[in-house]
């Protein structure tokens, strides 16, 4: 007779865990965030101050006939410090609004990959104080930059 070999069966390797979100974390690590956003904000800044600059420059025969009339020069800055104020503010408010719809498209489909992976994930919008203190801040920012970039066009030998 034949001999029936007989075959053990070997279960699977168990394939290895999905990075949680611990590795997540550490891939965008807190410092590359910090120094990423302070890169970002001194180039909103710089682009900020040069629009207000050639704004105040390309008026400068208006800030002329203000100062013959007695104006301050707080007083000829401030026309170009809201300028700045409204497009930073309005910047900042697109820019939230894209964020939360992009967050309101993604989330469902993470939380699905996650899931198939046995894990709980949710992206969740922060809290309505934070997007309102940002708000307020960017307009605060946006004013006092172009403030002083208007100042500093204006303030020239001969034109303010």
């Amino acid at each position: 007779g034949g001999s029936r070999a007989t075959f053990a069966r070997v279960p699977p390797e168990p394939t290895p865990a999905p990075p949680g979100p611990a590795a997540l974390q550490r891939a965008l690590s807190w410092p590359v965030l910090a120094v990423v956003a302070v890169l970002s904000l001194a180039l909103i800044a710089l682009v900020l101050v040069a629009a207000a600059r050639v704004q105040a420059e390309s008026r400068h025969a208006e800030a002329a006939v203000l100062r013959l009339a007695g104006a301050r020069p707080s007083f000829i800055v401030r026309p170009y410090a809201y300028a700045g104020a409204l497009a930073v503010g309005l910047g900042a408010a697109l820019a939230m609004g894209l964020a939360t719809a992009a967050l309101a498209l993604i989330e469902p489909h993470l939380a699905a990959i996650a899931l198939a992976y046995g894990q709980d994930f949710r992206l969740e919008a922060p809290p309505l104080w934070v997007p309102a203190v940002l708000l307020v801040g960017a307009s605060t920012g946006g004013f006092l930059i172009a403030a002083a970039g208007a100042h500093t066009a204006l303030s020239r030998p001969g034109r303010m």
